[in-house]
């Protein structure tokens, strides 16, 4: 007996036996009969899958790394300390600036506008979790075999203070 029948028979013996008010039965069985009617085209397929993780650029390397036990965690790298060193001197935050261990993403800033059709200016300005998320999702759809021929249309929200920071960037 599938999982459906067991169901419906419980609701059937409850309001026989009184113990489940009959309108309120009637509602779980029409809710039940719906269920039953759902069409396969309502499911999630998962056809591909990426991440960019410290220390693991894609999934096979951070399975590898939690087989291996690997710590993630390390010094702030030093591709990137110039870039900041630079602006939180502009920004009046002085000489003396430290910075925290964690676990930090390679090649964050290896964007291929020209792959989205993104023009310079614009891929400058964007979101940064904006652009990870393009390459991580592109990356997907590579891996599920589609390399090109799928058009990437997805959404992600804004997890920085974008007009703060807008107001303040230059370009060239």
């Amino acid at each position: 007996m599938n999982q459906t029948s067991q169901m419906l028979r419980i609701i059937i013996e409850n309001a026989a036996a009184g113990k489940i008010d009959k309108q309120v039965a009637a509602q779980l069985l029409k809710g039940l009969k719906s269920e039953g009617k759902r069409s396969d085209s309502e499911g999630i397929a998962i056809v591909g899958i990426s991440a960019m993780l410290p220390s693991a650029d894609n999934i096979g390397e951070f399975w590898d790394n939690i087989r291996d036990r690997c710590d993630s965690i390390a010094n702030f790298p030093d591709s990137r300390r110039q870039n900041i060193d630079a602006y939180l001197r502009y920004a009046g935050y002085g000489e003396d600036i430290k910075y925290s261990d964690g676990s930090y993403l390679k090649n964050i800033d290896q964007f291929d506008y020209k792959l989205f059709r993104i023009p310079p200016r614009d891929a400058a300005l964007m979101d940064p979790f904006q652009r990870l998320f393009l390459r991580t999702a592109w990356s997907a759809l590579e891996d599920a075999g589609y390399g090109g021929k799928a058009w990437l249309a997805a959404g992600q929200v804004c997890t920085w203070d974008l007009p703060a920071i807008l107001r303040t960037a230059t370009c060239e």
